[in-house]
């Protein structure tokens, strides 16, 4: 009977276990949909118009900004305070030294009279960042004469609390 009543008891306590251990292991998968992971992601259900217009806005910001220095109109301090609420470092900083060079040296700059982002693919995001990879027609004003040029580029931007900046874009072969 003892061993009848033990093997009894054993076992209800093994069951209780196991669930509590199943709890705990249900309760730990549910929480970890709740934190984000730290690791950059890819979204496959992007909303590529949105990030389209992100980017589009963001070089006409800029494009704009330096095709005024083309005209003469600004000085390093408007200029920076200008770039502030489009980009940031790293890119930030090489366009502010590529104006102060501007103005020390002038030397032929080609000027941008249209911009046209064709594509936009590979969307990856970080906690306060995204990537992409673009593809941009220009359409430019040499010395001489106008040209075309397309150009594909890997652009990463960053969110803020102003909305998104430019970080930096590099041409990709």
């Amino acid at each position: 009977m003892y061993n009848i009543l033990n093997t009894l008891i054993g076992g209800l306590l093994m069951k209780k276990i196991i669930l509590i251990f199943l709890l705990l292991l249900t309760i730990f998968f549910q929480g970890q949909d709740n934190y984000v992971d730290a690791n950059t992601i890819t979204d496959l259900n992007v909303n590529e118009q949105s990030e389209k217009t992100i980017i589009e806005e963001l070089f006409l910001s800029r494009i704009s900004l330096w095709n005024n220095v083309y005209d003469g109109i600004y000085d390093i301090k408007t200029f920076e305070d200008k770039l502030r609420e489009i980009e940031e470092d790293p890119l930030l900083s090489y366009d502010i030294k590529s104006f102060e060079e501007m103005k020390s040296a002038p030397t032929d700059m080609d000027k941008v009279l249209n911009f046209s982002l064709l594509n936009v693919e590979d969307i990856s995001y970080g906690r306060s960042t995204m990537k992409a990879n673009i593809k941009v027609l220009w359409k430019m004003q040499g010395q001489n004469s106008y040209y075309y040029e397309e150009t594909d580029y890997n652009v990463e931007l960053k969110k803020t609390n102003e909305g998104w900046k430019l970080l930096d874009f590099n041409i990709t072969q």
